[in-house]
């Protein structure tokens, strides 16, 4: 029985051990998890005597309180963020010692109960952040929200065009080294053998070289390289999450491009009665069926309201391919060009289109 007692005390006591000491800092960066930070006599926090190392403070969710004096000296702090959307509880002279001219950077909608609980101690530079992903099932934006840091990660399985709808506004500079981004122009659907059905989905567009996007839009975006990608901005304003629809008409049909936050199965689409075309992972415009899996949210599909069958233009094609024969090069708008000197555009050569960078 006292064997028994023994073991048990052992037990939570190396437990107790291991929570408080749930920490590690590397390059700087302090970083708390796993566990609520406990109580402290000044000058015993753990990370005390590397408090000269420490330039940033990362708190991560899963901690919900912060005892007394936890950071109190580390004067090389320059910034805290905290990844929880509410506050954890603070104790008694947590950042005493601390500038409070540091940087404290929390979730975006999260800001004024950050302001409240950090007022004691004087901690008023308070900055939103948000970070997504489309590994999610929904993102839900109920308002705009102003002057946030903002970060959108997919990863990237090849280097052919994507969709892409996000609720804030990058510049050009945003992604210009690691991305291509294209608005649509056009769009068209084409019966080449007359059979009543689709053959080629035409998207027209222009590859942006300046300027900048606008919330809750559908583009296209292609990144340089193979991998996992982060678009991000600073000081932008989130809007409202909205699913706009946009309407493109011409001479072969009305077509509607529908943007999405939500995660949509094909079931989804079969029970609305929505017969939708989206990108695929080949860069073409192709009709959303059980094998394409689901649409990721931050994306956007296509639906045709009617089309035109008899509808006949011979340069289309639903693929954006560079070609190395020998055939006339022609602009967008029909006319031959010289292919030996030709300018950053867009070209159709044997029917198919090409970029010039």
């Amino acid at each position: 029985m006292k064997k028994s007692i023994l073991l048990l005390l052992l037990f939570f006591s190396f437990s107790a051990i291991r929570a408080e000491n749930n920490w590690s800092l590397s390059d700087g960066t302090l970083t708390i998890s796993g566990a609520n930070v406990p109580d402290y006599e000044e000058g015993s926090a753990p990370w005390y005597n590397e408090r000269n190392d420490i330039e940033t403070v990362v708190i991560e969710a899963d901690v919900t309180s912060i005892g007394n004096y936890a950071f109190a000296g580390c004067s090389s702090i320059t910034s805290i963020t905290f990844n929880e959307s509410m506050p954890p509880e603070f104790g008694e002279s947590v950042f005493d010692g601390v500038g409070e001219t540091i940087t404290v950077r929390v979730p975006a909608n999260s800001r004024e109960a950050y302001a409240n609980a950090l007022e004691d101690f004087g901690l008023s530079n308070i900055k939103a952040f948000l970070s997504l992903n489309d590994n999610i099932e929904e993102f839900i934006q109920d308002s705009q929200i102003e002057d946030v840091d903002v970060s959108f990660t997919r990863y990237f399985p090849h280097t052919y065009w994507q969709a892409i709808y996000l609720p804030f506004s990058l510049k050009y500079d945003d992604w210009k080294d690691d991305f291509e981004v294209a608005y649509i122009s056009d769009i068209r659907q084409y019966d080449d053998n007359k059979d009543g059905y689709i053959d080629r989905t035409v998207l027209d567009f222009e590859t942006m070289k300046s300027g900048s996007t606008t919330p809750n839009t559908p583009y296209l975006i292609m990144a340089k390289k193979i991998g996992e990608k982060t678009l991000s901005a600073k000081n932008v304003t989130v809007y409202k999450t909205e699913t706009n629809s946009f309407e493109f008409t011409n001479g072969s049909g009305k077509y509607i491009v529908t943007g999405t936050y939500k995660k949509i199965t094909y079931l989804s689409f079969v029970q609305t009665q929505i017969k939708p075309y989206v990108m695929d992972n080949r860069g073409f415009i192709e009709q959303f069926t059980a094998l394409n899996g689901t649409l990721s949210p931050f994306s956007w599909y296509m639906e045709a309201e009617y089309i035109n069958f008899d509808y006949v233009e011979p340069t289309g094609i639903n693929e954006i391919k560079s070609s190395d024969d020998k055939s006339p090069v022609y602009d967008i708008n029909g006319r031959r060009v010289n292919e030996n000197s030709l300018k950053p555009g867009l070209y159709i050569r044997n029917g198919r289109k090409f970029v010039v960078k």
